[in-house]
């Protein structure tokens, strides 16, 4: 399903050319809120390699849940600015905010709320689907299974974790929409983006999967267990700035292929258009 002849991966190089064509448009997009975010981070995972090994008593823990609200806090702030930012950049070619200005209006509360209403939605469906696992599962046998059975989990993860990612996208376009000062239209533009197809997730997919999956297989071989990082705090710490700076990127990149689908969609909803609008052409 190429548009105008080109293909999903043409698209995400297109998508690669937008958003790095300014690193420091990057930079002063995420703004001072991410500055605030990384440096919780980095404080968190400094405390953390200190109790490597040691037992976790009640204050460490409140200190731990403290310190990640904190982080999840301006966490959400900058992933909120910086969407808001692309988003207005790709429909005006103008830069909305500079690095030292909140950037947090009324716009993005509202899109704040109803992500927050979609992670916990999103949470109570994977505890359901952790619920019907455990009654087809037998925990008893679970570690004795084949490898049939662990590909077989695998695909099945990887299916449910795609199949999220779609409705993620496509709920993002309305997300888009939010910050652009419209009415919550979610389905308006779920019908809308159904014209795109699995294209949009596709080129989302594959320009995250080129900067995540690297870093989790290093992760998986080198690091260890996230929560328990190496001890070597230079290590520690380093990984925590690289994963912060992978995020970041990763953010960027789905706030311009969801503000170019929102651009496309509002223009003109006709198949014709959607797609070659949608797909990496230029402004």
């Amino acid at each position: 399903m190429a548009s105008n002849g080109q293909s999903i991966w043409g698209e995400v190089v297109d998508l690669y050319r937008e958003v790095f064509a300014n690193p420091a448009r990057i930079v002063r997009f995420l703004g001072m809120p991410a500055v605030f975010s990384l440096a919780t981070a980095l404080f968190f995972q400094t405390r953390n390699i200190q109790f490597v090994g040691h037992e976790l008593n009640d204050e460490r823990m409140e200190e731990f849940g403290f310190l990640l609200l904190i982080t999840a806090v301006f966490q959400t702030w900058a992933h909120m600015r910086s969407l808001s930012a692309w988003s207005r950049w790709i429909h005006t070619s103008k830069e909305p905010v500079t690095f030292l200005q909140p950037g947090f209006g009324r716009n993005e509360w509202a899109a704040t709320g109803w992500q927050i209403l979609y992670f916990f939605t999103g949470a109570i469906l994977l505890m359901v689907l952790f619920f019907v696992k455990a009654l087809l599962v037998d925990p008893t046998t679970e570690d004795q299974a084949g490898p049939g059975v662990w590909l077989a989990g695998a695909a099945a993860a990887i299916a449910v974790g795609v199949l999220a990612l779609h409705v993620t996208v496509r709920l993002g376009i309305g997300l888009v929409a939010i910050l652009q000062g419209e009415q919550p239209a979610f389905g308006k533009y779920w019908r809308a983006s159904s014209v795109l197809g699995w294209r949009l997730t596709g080129v989302v997919l594959i320009s995250q999967a080129a900067f995540q999956l690297p870093c989790f297989f290093f992760n998986r071989l080198f690091i260890g267990d996230l929560m328990a990082a190496s001890t070597d705090v230079v290590v520690s710490l380093l990984w925590t700035l690289a994963m912060a700076v992978v995020n970041f990127i990763c953010v960027a990149l789905l706030g311009v292929a969801l503000a170019r689908a929102h651009r496309a969609l509002s223009q003109d909803g006709t198949a014709a258009q959607v797609l070659p609008a949608a797909g990496g052409q230029g402004r």
